[in-house]
């Protein structure tokens, strides 16, 4: 990414991969919840989503939002 006097953003590849790491675990957990929760395994469904949801939050996707005038 950019920014407005068209440098480049010095940030590593490790870091803006962790955004899309992060997304992706909250992704299939939701997913295995969901399945989980349909077989029949609440239990495991919820300690499933306990983790996902640690995980995400763990991660925090940062969203930047710049206003030009």
């Amino acid at each position: 990414m950019t920014s407005d006097d068209r440098t480049r953003d010095g940030k590593p590849r490790s870091t803006r991969m962790l955004g899309w790491v992060t997304a992706l675990t909250g992704l299939v957990a939701t997913v295995a919840v969901v399945a989980l929760t349909l077989m029949g395994h609440s239990e495991a469904a919820i300690a499933l989503a306990a983790v996902g949801t640690t995980a995400t939050a763990a991660g925090g996707l940062q969203i930047t939002v710049n206003i030009r005038h």
